[in-house]
């Protein structure tokens, strides 16, 4: 068995005579098609989560949160070099960082953001942001129940802390200065 990746368009390559015809046929026996992270951003805010805690425990930086503003930042970046680019981003932020935070400032630097793209600026985003969030959080909830034991894997799988999703919870509900419960 054989796994090929390509960011290219390999039909138009062989149609273009830039692509050997039988190699295609015999790569192409089952095709996926997985949308660039531009398209999918939604899935943002997991794959950081996923890396900031990798990434983390292989560097000894145990990390509990990803502030709003480096997720709205990550949000509005373009991503040219696509989940790969996010996971080098973040090793780079975790290996740099003293705090228990990756900070705005130390991956601003690295991203070539667009002028229309300002991670600053556009709160349409971060409301999507905030609500792709709330969404994933319900999903977690949905899947382990709403018990005290159902959050604690809820939040295990989200990569947050007990704390962190009661709080976000309180949030979502709006009442922040509430112990969230069902």
């Amino acid at each position: 068995r054989f796994i090929a990746t390509t960011n290219r368009n390999l039909e138009s390559l062989v149609n273009a005579k830039q692509f050997r015809e039988d190699l295609y046929y015999r790569l192409c026996v089952f095709p996926i098609y997985l949308p660039p992270l531009r398209e999918r951003k939604e899935d943002i805010p997991l794959l950081v989560n996923h890396f900031v805690k990798q990434k983390g425990l292989l560097l000894g930086k145990p990390f509990v949160e990803v502030p709003v503003d480096v997720l709205r930042a990550f949000y509005n970046y373009h991503w040219p070099g696509n989940v790969r680019e996010l996971e080098n981003l973040i090793e780079y932020a975790v290996s740099i960082t003293t705090t228990p935070f990756i900070s705005l400032q130390s991956v601003l630097h690295r991203l070539r953001f667009r002028t229309e793209l300002n991670p600053l600026e556009s709160t349409g985003n971060l409301r999507q942001l905030n609500a792709s969030q709330d969404s994933i959080l319900i999903q977690a909830l949905e899947k382990y129940g709403s018990t005290v034991e159902g959050k604690k894997r809820a939040a295990r799988e989200l990569g947050i802390s007990l704390p962190t999703l009661y709080r976000r919870l309180r949030k979502m509900r709006g009442n922040p200065g509430q112990e969230a419960t069902e």
